[in-house]
């Protein structure tokens, strides 16, 4: 990890215990992040951009007091005067229209309350299917701290969850932060087993309010094996159990990117920009599987008691800024021109037979060159 100033991962852990009230302030202390201290206030975490030298994309709302978020934010860009931020909230969106930002919905994410959540009544049939499927199939759910597991066991199932992925080249990384597989500091993580055998597990990584845990954040989600039931549901369903007993408050089941976008005019918000997140979330489903993924967290019904929907927001200086943007998908792990040109190959597949060798060529060509760079 690269700081901007002599600031170490146990005194960004401090602020985190204070401030770190968003689902995705935990990120911060992921490979690679930088962070934008100032001391007895807080900190903003960001990357900078490999296509533009001097800018950077910050992640989530600056992690300090809700008073003096304002002030940080200033003397950020101070320093880098025209950022692009992703994954804010609507707090922080006032503030950066207020300095001439543009302020887009990017998408939504899905919290549960653990202390009133059910899965009692038609809407959530789903779901209890889930959980006595694997009751039958003999599958239960512990800690990791409880049972014996070897850290080669944890990544052979994480390398064949994202091997079948639409992105499975490169593990998506800064929207989620990656797996760790060692102990970290209040990150609970829950193994499913079907007799000694490890078939699944969830990491949870914490939210804070002043000095506790008040929620969790599901962040890495992994299952072994085909299976006639959702693993990794069932371990989420066993996980707020637990949680409940322990009084805490919230389980963020994380981001659904470019879902239910739909800006009426709340905040001075580009139009283009919110055409092109929605026609990602209909038509580039190849990238990355952007409506599977909303899908799934609606079997938590947001609709209903128990769950809600909470609006994400990016915020930039530009109405449609591309190559900021190609920059942010690579940092996630995404090759936008090489997957839309593989797209567009396999449409031809599905009409003609064959595609000419000097065609593949020029796609291997794009694959190597749209390669997320590993440079921070």
């Amino acid at each position: 990890m690269q700081t901007t100033q002599a600031t170490r991962p146990e005194e960004i852990i401090e602020i985190l215990r204070r401030h770190g009230t968003g689902s995705l302030s935990y990120s911060a202390l992921q490979e690679g992040m930088l962070w934008y201290t100032k001391p007895d206030v807080g900190f903003i975490q960001y990357e900078k951009l490999d296509t533009l030298a001097h800018n950077a994309v910050c992640l989530g709302d600056p992690v300090c007091s809700p008073k003096q978020q304002e002030w940080l934010l200033t003397e950020f860009l101070k320093a880098f005067p025209d950022p692009i931020l992703i994954h804010v909230s609507k707090e922080t969106g006032k503030i950066l229209e207020k300095k001439g930002f543009y302020i887009n919905e990017m998408g939504v994410e899905t919290i549960v309350d653990a202390q009133t959540f059910s899965t009692a009544g038609s809407k959530k049939e789903f779901l209890r299917s889930q959980k006595n499927r694997a009751q039958k199939d003999g599958v239960v759910v512990r800690e990791m701290k409880d049972v014996n597991v070897s850290m080669e066991q944890l990544q052979h199932i994480s390398d064949e969850w994202l091997h079948k992925k639409a992105v499975h080249d490169h593990e998506l990384a800064f929207l989620v932060r990656p797996a760790v597989f060692q102990d970290e500091p209040d990150v609970r993580k829950f193994v499913a087993m079907r007799g000694d055998e490890i078939v699944g597990f969830v990491f949870f990584d914490p939210m804070y309010r002043k000095g506790k845990v008040y929620g969790y954040l599901a962040n890495i989600l992994r299952t072994l094996g085909a299976h006639s039931y959702s693993v990794t549901d069932f371990i989420i369903l066993e996980a707020i159990t637990t949680f409940k007993s322990e009084g805490i408050e919230d389980l963020s089941l994380g981001f659904s990117p470019f879902t239910d976008v739909d800006d009426q005019g709340e905040f001075n918000y580009s139009k283009p920009l919110q055409d092109l997140f929605k026609y990602t979330y209909e038509h580039a489903n190849y990238m990355y599987s952007f409506k599977s993924l909303a899908f799934h967290k609606g079997r938590y019904r947001p609709d209903a008691p128990g769950a809600r929907q909470v609006k994400v927001y990016c915020a930039t200086k530009h109405s449609l800024p591309l190559w900021m943007l190609y920059g942010v998908f690579r940092k996630m792990g995404i090759a936008p021109v090489a997957q839309t040109a593989e797209h567009a190959v396999q449409c031809v597949e599905e009409m003609v037979k064959g595609v000419p060798d000097e065609v593949r060529k020029i796609i291997r060509h794009l694959r190597h060159a749209d390669q997320p760079s590993t440079e921070v």
